[in-house]
Formats: C-alpha cells, sequence, structure tokens
C-alpha cells in the first residue's frame, strides 16, 4: 500500500481497533477485512515516518466490554501503538471530547489528520465532525479500512 500525496504534517489517527467487537454484545461488522488493510495502512504510515496518533475507547459504563479491565479493551492484532507512538483514551464517541488529542495534534502542527477505524457510523464519523469543526483537514480513509456493524442485526 501507498499513501497518496499528503501534506508533510498529516497525522494518522486509528479509532476503536479493540477486541471487543468481534463478540457480543456487538452485532457483525459488515467488512471482514478492515483488519487487513489497517495494519496495511499502519505500515505504510510507518514506512513513511509520518506521525500516528492511537484513540481506544474505554468505556466507563458498567460490565462494558470496551471497559479498561475487560479483555476486550485490548488492541486487536497488530494496532498495538509501535515505538513512542502515543495511545489517547476516551470514553465518549468523539476522539476529541475529553482528551488531549486536539492539544497534542496543534504540538505536532498537524493541518490535516487521516482517520480511520471502528465503528465508522458512531465514533469514527464522530471524531471526523469534531475534527472539521476545530478547523483540521479531515480524510476519512478508504472504505476497506472502515467498518460499522451491520444494522439488520441490531434490532429485531
Amino acid at each position: 500500500m501507498t499513501i497518496p500525496r499528503l501534506p508533510d504534517n498529516a497525522v494518522l489517527i486509528p479509532i476503536d481497533m479493540q477486541q471487543a467487537f468481534d463478540a457480543a454484545p456487538w452485532p457483525p461488522r459488515w467488512n471482514a477485512d478492515v483488519d487487513d488493510n489497517g495494519r496495511a495502512l499502519l505500515a505504510a504510515w510507518r514506512t513513511a515516518g509520518r506521525p500516528i496518533i492511537h484513540v481506544r475507547h474505554d468505556s466507563v459504563a458498567p460490565g462494558s466490554t470496551l471497559g479498561r479491565a475487560a479483555a476486550g479493551n485490548a488492541p486487536r492484532p497488530g494496532f498495538e501503538p509501535a515505538g513512542d507512538e502515543p495511545l489517547v483514551s476516551k470514553s465518549v464517541n468523539a476522539a476529541f471530547i475529553g482528551t488531549d488529542l486536539d492539544l497534542r495534534l496543534r504540538r505536532l502542527g498537524a493541518d490535516t489528520i487521516v482517520l480511520f477505524g471502528i465503528s465508522t457510523d458512531m465514533c469514527v464519523s464522530t471524531s471526523v465532525r469534531v475534527g472539521a469543526n476545530l478547523g483540521y483537514r479531515v480524510i476519512l480513509w478508504k472504505m476497506p479500512a472502515i467498518a460499522s456493524i451491520c444494522r439488520t442485526e441490531m434490532a429485531p
């Protein structure tokens, strides 16, 4: 995978690439290739020497599979931060709310952010909108590196 031409200060932000999304109570995802494609994007970004800031959902809801002590809170294989890549912890569906993500990006001099992750229609899309509201040029990475839950599985 090659990274398209982007500003030198573009930052990659993988969102909620966590193990909990493969088990109950979460419904199936429509994109079974999200892991392979996401890992390829991370590898290409790292090879290019570009900055990455990981975002993890740390639920505060009792009994959540995304709680800090839950096994499902762990990163999916291959999505662990490498070297000095920072990890931002969030507890709501936007990576910028209640976190220092904006501060980290401003300190890097970033004006462009590239997002991918789970779940596209919740935490990823909310982070896209908030990032744009904060003045960033926001790019949602192409479909093979994002995943949503299957809506037919949500309600009887």
